[in-house]
């Protein structure tokens, strides 16, 4: 299982999603590339945060993940994962990241270490059934990342 959280909207449709309330978040501002999980294996747990406006805290919920084929299937995404993409979430819905959370942190657990696995990305809906959230893999993205940090620091202050 992974874990995502932030302040993103909890409710779709008028129903809450059930979430769990955090009381502190700590982030970082480098990201060593040790701290980066390659996902290869569909039902890990993994975290989610939630970073959206519509809240006045932060929440988080634990999502397992699960394999591109299960969330490619008839009445789920169909064909629209690609590689650079993971899902997370339970087939019957209740926990999701939603509306306002793009770009949060799916973090993983790998031998008690925490890892930034994927970013908030898109979804059908917020925690409906058959419809769990899709992440950027990280892992995909890295070179991209760098690339992008490294023009920001020649731009300077």
């Amino acid at each position: 299982m992974c874990w995502i959280s932030g302040w993103g909207a909890t409710v779709d449709g008028g129903e809450w999603a059930q979430i769990q309330h955090l009381n502190r978040c700590a982030s970082t501002h480098h990201m060593p590339a040790h701290t980066v999980i390659h996902l290869s294996c569909p039902s890990s747990l993994c975290v989610c945060v939630f970073l959206g406006e519509t809240s006045v805290s932060m929440h988080s919920a634990q999502v397992p993940v699960l394999s591109s084929r299960d969330c490619s299937g008839p009445g789920m995404y169909q064909g629209a994962i690609s590689p650079w993409m993971v899902c997370a979430g339970y087939l019957e819905g209740g926990k999701d990241s939603c509306q306002g959370d793009s770009g949060g942190p799916l973090a993983c657990e790998d031998l008690s270490v925490w890892k930034l696995a994927g970013a908030t990305s898109w979804g059908y809906g917020c925690a409906e059934r058959n419809n769990p959230a899709l992440y950027t893999l990280i892992s995909h993205a890295l070179t991209w990342i760098h690339q992008q940090m490294e023009k920001e620091e020649a731009l300077g202050p």
